[in-house]
């Protein structure tokens, strides 16, 4: 019998219901004059429907999903739960397909996500479709754990990855959740894709790393230089004790305050002045011999040092107050005159008795 040739008998006016909530709620009634169909009304309201009865209490979505359970043979109705439970399991165990069961939801239904209220139609077309979604699952991955690692290995990226997102993703920032169509555009757009700039973006994340090793290490060797790190984190800083939240500048500058000016601490001194020194002048020879990009590469993994540059005046600054400059390559020096040429710059003597006019003779 048809939902829209069913009036609303039996129906109080009390209740705030919209037609259609009355035709679904007077044809439920109806049939639950039949004693079978009452006893699988039950069970379906234990089962779905937190054991309450009355129609009166749910929603239209509740009474359509019921009508059309109740209502399937009962081969349709294995195959009904035998599909809600193969969605429910994809849930749990894949995020990127439970976005796109989210999304489809949306898209074709009145965006209610839980399976047990779709009809067995709805379900096997979501899963048919969800599953193309997921055949580059391969590639989906390999994109979502490149996004990843950039989001570790640079802190700026990360910034601008959640800005992209916000403007374009919804503010979803878990690249798990996003098409791959999405990631490829956002790695696009983002970039980079040099591979010098991201090994110097490692090599930056592994000094950081390091550091933070040595702070954690230093407190737990010496109860004073931890109480000083304390001290100086609320000095200098907002208070946040984790190392690792802090920039690596920050956590040289507190070593060599902490630590003082012993052998060990002046030798990682010498020895990251003595890596600045050598990164500086291999950019420079860079930049001589035109190779800009591994000029650039050279650039952006001292700036992830800690590193200003001033290439006018060839000089440098850190970020824990280390200083120094750099000179062009030697070139070879120019070949010695020969004995009997005078160089251009040479002054030559002046003429004796002075300049006596044309065919004269000067002096005496």
């Amino acid at each position: 019998m048809a939902l829209d040739d069913i009036g609303a008998p039996g129906v109080p006016a009390k209740y705030d219901l919209t037609d259609e909530q009355r035709k679904l709620i007077s044809l439920v009634k109806e049939n639950q004059r039949d004693p079978a169909w009452h006893t699988r009304w039950a069970d379906y309201c234990h089962e779905n429907g937190e054991g309450t009865r009355d129609p009166l209490r749910h929603s239209a979505t509740f009474l359509k999903a019921a009508l059309n359970a109740l209502d399937r043979n009962p081969d349709d109705d294995q195959k009904h739960r035998d599909l809600v439970q193969q969605v429910k399991e994809y849930q749990k165990s894949n995020a990127a397909w439970n976005a796109h069961w989210s999304r489809h939801c949306e898209k074709f239904s009145d965006g209610t996500r839980d399976p047990a209220y779709h009809e067995t139609s709805f379900l096997d077309s979501a899963l048919k479709a969800i599953q193309g979604y997921m055949n580059d699952e391969g590639e989906h991955m390999k994109l979502v754990n490149r996004i990843k690692e950039m989001q570790r290995e640079d802190p700026t990226w990360r910034t601008r990855w959640a800005d992209y997102c916000t403007e374009y993703g919804e503010g979803t920032r878990d690249p798990s959740f996003h098409e791959t169509s999405f990631l490829k555009r956002a790695l696009r757009d983002l970039g980079p894709e040099d591979e010098e700039h991201r090994k110097g973006l490692r090599s930056s994340a592994s000094n950081h790393a390091m550091l933070v090793q040595e702070i954690k290490n230093m407190q737990r060797s010496d109860i004073k230089k931890q109480q000083k790190w304390v001290d100086y984190c609320g000095h200098r800083s907002d208070g946040t004790l984790d190392p690792a939240q802090h920039d690596a500048g920050f956590l040289r500058r507190a070593l060599r305050e902490i630590a003082g000016s012993g052998r060990r601490q002046e030798s990682v001194t010498n020895q990251r002045h003595q890596e600045i020194q050598l990164l500086c002048e291999a950019r420079r020879t860079a930049q001589r011999a035109r190779a800009f990009d591994r000029a650039d590469a050279l650039r952006t993994m001292l700036w992830n040092m800690g590193v200003e540059i001033n290439d006018k005046k060839r000089v440098w600054r850190s970020d824990d107050g280390l200083t120094g400059s750099f000179d062009d390559p030697a070139e070879p020096a120019a070949p010695a005159p020969h004995y009997n040429e005078r160089p251009y710059f040479e002054e030559r003597p002046p003429r004796r008795g002075g300049f006596s006019g044309r065919g004269g003779k000067g002096g005496k």
